[in-house]
């Protein structure tokens, strides 16, 4: 992988974009070298969790626990605060 100054972050973010291609835009969004997930059923999210961790696993990439959240009601994503408020917001 090519790093420099200008060359990393798209360098990073076109691998990630190509490993995670297939779940990009319909289970996880992709911003450079942040990710998410949004999920209302318990069941569901846990089984799309699997899905992409699985996915992660397969493709030789891996995550940091310590940047890893899960089950939050509000957090930030690709630097803004996103949470119900901001969905119901995005859908009415």
């Amino acid at each position: 992988m090519l790093f420099g100054l200008t060359g990393a972050p798209s360098t990073f973010a076109g691998m990630t974009a190509n490993a995670l291609g297939s779940l990009v835009g319909t289970l996880f969004e992709l911003f450079v070298n942040d990710g998410g997930m949004i999920g209302d059923i318990f069941e569901t999210a846990i089984k799309d969790i699997h899905t992409l961790l699985m996915h992660i696993q397969e493709t030789g990439l891996s995550l940091s626990t310590m940047k890893s959240s899960f089950f939050e009601t509000e957090a930030t994503f690709a630097g803004a605060q996103v949470g119900s408020l901001c969905r119901y917001l995005m859908t009415s």
